[in-house]
């Protein structure tokens, strides 16, 4: 019998930080729909893992203000101050030092397979995805609809569609 747990994760995240920075790896499921495509909220469980160090294109797990944390990627590191921004978000970012970072994402259980996010097919997607920044309004809008068949509310409105049921 698999009792479930839900803890805030104000209490549960700082326990996972612990366990990583003790050489643990640690799992997640994913909630927040701010690393779609890649990322499915409620569908995928992570594995978190402790890095020794961090490059850009890296996923991680992110205290970005005090019991705030993200799964985010690194866009930017200048210095020990580190920018992340999560692959479905347009614009929006987060801002933290390299000591706020608390590990790295190293495999995406989805439901049908394991992705490994050290491949080099898994790296070169991120690249590919992180240069289309100026499209990824219109490609998560293309990809909400051929995967949940909805479009925004914002595109229903202007094309005034209805929602394909």
């Amino acid at each position: 019998m698999t009792r479930t747990l839900i803890m805030d994760n104000k209490v549960y995240l700082p326990i996972m930080c612990e366990l990583v920075s003790q050489g643990h790896s640690v799992q997640l499921r994913a909630s927040g729909t701010s690393m779609r495509p890649f990322i499915e909220p409620e569908r995928d469980v992570l594995v978190l893992s402790p890095a020794d160090s961090y490059d850009v294109g890296d996923i991680v797990l992110a205290e970005v203000e005090p019991l705030h944390y993200v799964v985010h990627r690194i866009i930017a590191i200048n210095g020990a101050r580190v920018t992340l921004q999560g692959d479905g978000n347009i614009k929006q970012q987060e801002h933290c030092t390299l000591s706020n970072l608390h590990a790295r994402l190293t495999v995406i259980q989805h439901p049908r397979r394991t992705q490994h996010t050290d491949t080099r097919l898994f790296r070169l997607c991120s690249r590919l995805w992180v240069s289309l920044s100026p499209l990824r309004r219109p490609l998560l809008a293309l990809y909400r609809l051929l995967c949940f068949g909805q479009l925004p509310q914002r595109l229903q409105n202007k094309l005034h569609v209805a929602p394909i049921i």
